[in-house]
């Protein structure tokens, strides 16, 4: 059964998880990790099977507090200019 309680230990566990980060602002970063957790919610408490899929990030250019490869969902390009590949993380 669904409840109350469920949904807010799956705001609980999404929160905890930006927690984790510690990192400055990055809005697609957040969302995805929300998304991910809602994800893992729906799929345990109701009759749906979703699935997550892993998004490449397209900003991290224009976002100089990006922490890159500390991002546990994006996958980011670590330094465009240094010629490394993209390291999935």
């Amino acid at each position: 059964m669904v409840t109350w309680g469920n949904h807010m230990r799956f705001t609980s566990a999404a929160l905890s998880d930006l927690g984790e980060i510690n990192g400055p602002r990055c809005c697609k970063r957040d969302a995805m990790i929300a998304f991910k957790n809602g994800i893992k919610y729906v799929n345990e408490h109701y009759d749906v099977k979703l699935i997550y899929e892993e998004q490449e990030c397209e900003f991290y250019s224009q976002n100089q507090q990006c922490i890159r490869e500390k991002v546990p969902i994006l996958s980011c390009i670590i330094n465009e200019r240094s010629g490394m590949n993209d390291v999935r993380v």
